[in-house]
């Protein structure tokens, strides 16, 4: 063995573990990579194996398609019709957002259910309830009743129009009472020996029309 040789062998062995070894820069070949395009890697693409586009996105941004409005709000009909009211998300927040008196709020119930909210002061029964009558219109979410069902709504602390009680009861069955008002007066009519012929048979129509609304 010649000294430069053993020499090499001698700095390869007394190196320690950690330090790398390198390779003189004039010893390693470079070889050429075959260049491999796109065409050759995947294949030739065959006329018509290009995929359809989607009808459900958009051509410029791909984004999907929103439903119409109507289309929504009709689904929405027929999966509530069979509800009395339906709420959906229903949410009520304070004028200044410091507080959501009602959050999310889901409930559907059918006709004829009779439901009691209970509750703390200050929790939102009195808000849930205009809201569903329709007094309270700022609101998040959905709050529909029946196509077609009428709501009632007696407020906690209802305004009056009159400083007494029976003032303001005669003046919620005026209607009604008018009504029956004018069938006494025909039936009293009818009672007249003088009346004509004409005039009883006016008054027994008139009451049997009276008669339906009573």
């Amino acid at each position: 063995m010649n000294f430069s040789l053993a020499a090499a062998l001698l700095l390869v062995l007394s190196a320690p573990i950690s330090t790398a070894f390198t390779v003189p820069a004039s010893s390693v070949v470079h070889q050429k990579s075959p260049v491999t395009t796109t065409s050759a890697l995947f294949g030739k693409k065959r006329k018509g194996s290009s995929p359809r586009p989607n009808p459900n996105y958009s051509a410029k941004k791909g984004q999907q398609k929103q439903e119409k409005a109507s289309v929504k709000e009709a689904r929405f009909d027929a999966a509530t019709r069979q509800f009395m009211f339906t709420l959906v998300g229903l949410t009520k927040t304070l004028p200044d957002k410091s507080k959501d008196i009602l959050k999310n709020i889901n409930l559907s119930f059918y006709p004829g259910a009779k439901i009691g909210v209970v509750g703390l002061n200050g929790s939102g029964k009195s808000t849930l309830l205009k809201i569903m009558a329709g007094v309270e219109k700022e609101f998040d979410g959905t709050a529909r009743p029946l196509p077609g069902a009428s709501i009632g709504y007696l407020p906690q602390e209802p305004v009056l129009e009159f400083e007494t009680v029976q003032e303001c009861i005669d003046a919620a069955v005026a209607a009604p009472k008018a009504i029956l008002d004018e069938y006494n007066e025909l039936s009293m009519s009818m009672a007249n020996p003088d009346i004509t012929d004409e005039e009883m048979t006016s008054a027994m129509n008139k009451l049997e029309t009276i008669g339906n609304k009573i």
